[in-house]
């Protein structure tokens, strides 16, 4: 048996972009125009894209050529006959038009106005308005275990008035899963992405021909051809035909489509796809479409896959309804429309264990009783989570609801007293953080930043997170620093051109401090005495053209602290992404206490921001890892456009000393996947860890 094309790489294998019954066109569909020679097959769209041509003697085209941009309104008639099973004529060439979203369905639908003051404000007449469901998306392809999945969802009426359902209740879910499709390489158990052409062709069991990868199937190919040898000799087998071979006069037609009947729903299966089996099999260039069983498994908006789903495919239908009043059942209108998935697959492993390093300068290790662990981490708030920013990362690895579970595996895996946390929107922070570390035995503070253009709200905006332990610590005192209200404190009304000062500073960033108490005994029953640790969390601006509003920014903590902490005598930790470098003017003033009067940033300071002999402070800071290593980590954040230390635990010397910290990931590991984020990285800095013991 020849090896020239023995698998295929496809959505949904084999070759197929849907196993639901209509298929609204993807990002992946944009490779081309529609040919001509497919247009009389559209109509047979009912299993997602199974185009043949039925015309003798014609050669068959990849399916993925199709251009749904260009698609004309006869293609959507063809497709509501597919899915309502009602003929609709299609309008003549000079009344095509283009469809104007991605993932365009047609299903006729109707809503109510909900009240007689929406009619009055909209202007309509009380009763039914005729909408349809123009888009049905399941964002971020493949569904990982653990990961939820929330479908968004658009409808039009008849006036072109475009509305987002995903967040009200005028839709009616219900999610399927299909037959599991598993690597056939012994002990792997993960999802299928490609397909033996060659097993379809041959009839060998179809469990047996799916893989989950290249590299696997290449490690199987041995035992696999032996496979198809095997088939092939067999006494009924057919004849093997050459896969080039222009299959003119041997074509059966087909009728693929997406049987449901009433019985099946209600019994919460059904099945989709699958073709007759057919002497001339072999002769195909592509194989039949896969028969799929699907069984209901949930009739909620959102779903989130489990072990059990792993090799599986997804499935969601959903349906417009009209609201009721009372107890009165809503009543579905339109059609159930549909919308599956790839295979689900499972979460990534998590990279290597990170090594502990102990501080070798200390001769015995500390009491237990007196350490304690900090982490501080920039967990890379959804707001900046582009494709744009980060082109190498899949969206789906992208995607908040994937990445907030590694996040929080990661701060489980820790375990540390107090978490230091940057980038944490708001509405993550009371939606997500705040419950789920509570769960954990944590409370937590919060500190949005300020930035009154972007109106505030949480979705846009994202700030400092402190928690810790509450049988270790309770919050004595909570303060936020704004550095927008410093500068104007600062400048406002000053001599020279203040207003250019305050444009220049007032970027919205903001540090969250708090004053912690010890809870603990001495372990023999008595409380000892209440030992107190303030600790600042900050995010420096992130420009590296604003080095003077970076070093601002530190200045002006620094003065707020040691008002804070010198005269309590209490000890200070400061956590924080300085998005500054080792050779930095901000490292520099942190870690020697003042800035060298020569430094390219005073000298370069146009406006006249700083004063000479001002860049100082009298806090005894000594960075956490520099104790441990001499140096700093090589990078804490890792991308594919910089790569460079930028995230710091400090402490006060007299107060406090290092024990040890956690090594940073090899760049092995950090480029597995080019870069920071990746599956196995939700972030684009690493966690920076260290334990600390009171002197």
């Amino acid at each position: 048996m020849s090896n020239q094309a023995f698998y295929s790489v496809s959505r949904s294998p084999p070759n197929q972009m849907s196993q639901s019954g209509v298929y609204g066109p993807t990002q992946f569909d944009l490779n081309g125009p529609i040919k001509d020679e497919y247009k009389e097959s559209l109509g047979h769209l009912g299993s997602g894209v199974g185009v043949s041509s039925q015309s003798r003697g014609r050669r068959r085209q990849p399916f993925n050529v199709m251009n749904p941009l260009t698609m004309s309104s006869t293609v959507g008639a063809n497709m509501e006959e597919s899915m309502t099973g009602h003929h609709t004529t299609a309008p003549d060439e000079s009344t095509t038009q283009s469809l104007p979203f991605q993932g365009h369905q047609y299903a006729p639908s109707f809503r109510y106005q909900k009240n007689r003051n929406d009619d009055v404000q909209k202007g309509t007449l009380r009763g039914p308005v005729k909408a349809e469901i123009t888009s049905l998306d399941i964002r971020y392809d493949p569904p990982v275990t653990g990961c939820e999945i929330q479908p968004y969802v658009i409808l039009q009426d008849e006036g072109g008035n475009v509305m987002f359902l995903g967040d009200l209740g005028e839709l009616k879910y219900r999610w399927y899963r299909g037959a599991k499709r598993l690597c056939s390489m012994q002990r792997c158990g993960k999802g299928a992405k490609l397909q033996c052409m060659c097993c379809l062709k041959l009839k060998a069991p179809r469990y047996m021909s799916f893989f989950c990868s290249v590299e696997h199937l290449q490690k199987m190919w041995r035992a696999h051809g032996q496979l198809h040898e095997d088939k092939a000799a067999e006494p009924d087998a057919p004849l093997p035909i050459s896969w080039n071979d222009i299959d003119d006069e041997i074509d059966e037609p087909t009728d693929w489509q997406f049987a449901l009947s009433r019985s099946e729903h209600e019994n919460g299966l059904m099945k989709s796809g699958g073709a007759p089996d057919s002497r001339y099999a072999l002769s195909r260039k592509f194989p039949p479409m896969i028969s799929n069983i699907w069984a209901e498994c949930s009739q909620s908006k959102t779903y989130t896959p489990t072990q059990d789903d792993i090799g599986r495919q997804l499935l969601l239908e959903c349906v417009p309804v009209l609201p009721s009043k009372g107890s009165a059942p809503s009543t579905e209108v339109g059609s159930w429309v549909r919308k599956d998935t790839s295979s689900v697959v499972p979460e990534p492993d998590p990279p290597p264990p990170r090594q502990f390093v102990q501080n070798p300068a200390l001769t015995s290790r500390p009491d237990p009783r007196n350490t304690f662990k900090v982490l501080c981490y920039n967990v890379l708030a959804e707001i900046y989570a582009t494709k744009q920013i980060y082109p190498y990362c899949p969206m789906s690895a992208l995607c908040w609801n994937y990445r907030r579970n590694i996040i929080m595996r990661d701060i489980q895996n820790y375990d540390c007293d107090i978490v230091c946390l940057q980038e944490v929107q708001q509405n993550h922070f009371d939606a997500f953080f705040n419950p789920q570390m509570a769960k954990k035995g944590y409370e937590g503070i919060y500190k949005m930043k300020t930035r009154e253009a972007m109106g505030e709200d949480p979705k846009c905006v994202d700030g400092c997170a402190v928690f810790y332990k509450k049988d270790r610590f309770a919050v004595m005192e909570q303060y936020a620093i704004e550095f927008n209200e410093a500068a104007k404190g600062s400048f406002e009304n000053s001599p020279g051109d203040w207003r250019s000062k305050l444009r220049r500073l007032s970027k919205g960033n903001v540090a969250l401090v708090c004053v912690l108490e010890e809870l603990r005994s001495d372990g023999l029953g008595r409380n000892r005495r209440k030992r107190r640790i303030c600790v600042a969390n900050t995010h420096i601006y992130w420009d590296p053209a604003h080095a003077d509003v970076k070093l601002w920014q530190t200045w002006i903590l620094c003065q707020e602290l040691q008002k804070m902490v010198l005269g309590r005598d209490l000890p200070l930790l400061l956590c924080g992404d300085f998005n500054s470098t080792p050779e930095s003017a901000v490292y520099e003033l942190l870690s020697t206490e003042r800035l060298r009067d020569d430094h390219a940033v005073l000298t370069q300071d146009k406006l006249g921001i700083f004063v000479q002999g001002e860049l100082t402070h009298n806090l005894p800071l000594v960075s956490a890892y520099a104790s441990v290593f001499g140096v700093e980590p090589k990078h804490t954040n890792f991308t594919g456009h910089f790569t460079g230390c930028l995230d710091y635990i400090y402490y006060s010397k007299n107060h406090l000393q290092v024990t040890g910290v956690l090594d940073i990931d090899s760049d092995e590991v950090l480029t597995e996947h080019t870069a920071l984020p990746s599956v196995r990285f939700a972030s684009d800095h690493l966690a920076v860890v260290s334990e600390l013991a009171f002197l």
